[in-house]
């Protein structure tokens, strides 16, 4: 058993019921991404609600491919895929393997091939592929996301390399080098650690939201 395993059985892929619980936990934190909603009680109705939008229901294909594909079932799960493509412009390959409460904000030019941990946000456009022309590869080959990582829109992320927990990597960065845990990535030579994040600020190098 490989590492790529180890991070599957981790979070429960191997089963459905674990595919399943990791779902209910994308749409719980859908449910709570706002400090209003999250006073609101997670109830049936709701979660059924949020089960419709497109945002949970492209996570609901990816995590489907993902159980087709751990079971072997391979060319179903590359049509789920490919199916995801087609109806929500999101490409996430079978073999990636994305922990629980993972956001899509705007799920539309997503592409990612790689591994992460729980907690995960990209936003649109979002790409974190490999260095090679074809994404069947392993994915061993894609990065590999800590927990509470967040990708902005536009970012690229290239090559098997490691993004530690709680990073943020800003808007239209590429990146081919690892980042430390607990940084926010502004340029390929400027990883601003949070705890100098105001320092940051006053020095121009990013900007508040």
């Amino acid at each position: 058993m490989n590492d790529e395993d180890d991070l599957c059985l981790s979070h429960g892929h191997g089963s459905w019921s674990g595919t399943w619980r990791n779902l209910l936990g994308d749409i719980d934190r859908h449910l709570t991404m706002t400090p209003e909603s999250s006073t609101l009680e997670i109830s049936f109705k709701r979660r059924v609600g949020s089960f419709l939008r497109p945002e949970i229901q492209s996570l609901f294909m990816y995590r489907l491919s993902h159980y087709l594909y751990i079971h072997r079932w391979r060319r179903l799960a590359r049509a789920v895929s490919r199916l995801n493509f087609q109806l929500h412009k999101i490409r996430i390959t079978p073999q990636s393997c994305i922990g629980p409460r993972c956001r899509l904000p705007h799920p539309p030019g997503v592409m990612l091939h790689g591994r992460a941990g729980t907690d995960l946000t990209v936003y649109s456009l979002a790409i974190c592929t490999t260095n090679e022309d074809c994404l069947e590869g392993p994915v061993t080959n894609g990065p590999k996301l800590g927990n509470g990582v967040v990708l902005g829109a536009h970012c690229v992320l290239m090559g098997p390399i490691f993004v530690g927990d709680s990073s943020k990597i800003m808007f239209a960065v590429r990146l081919d080098d690892n980042v430390p845990a607990g940084v926010i990535a502004t340029s390929r030579a400027a990883l601003v650690s949070h705890t100098m994040r105001d320092v940051a600020i006053k020095c121009g190098r990013i900007e508040t939201a």
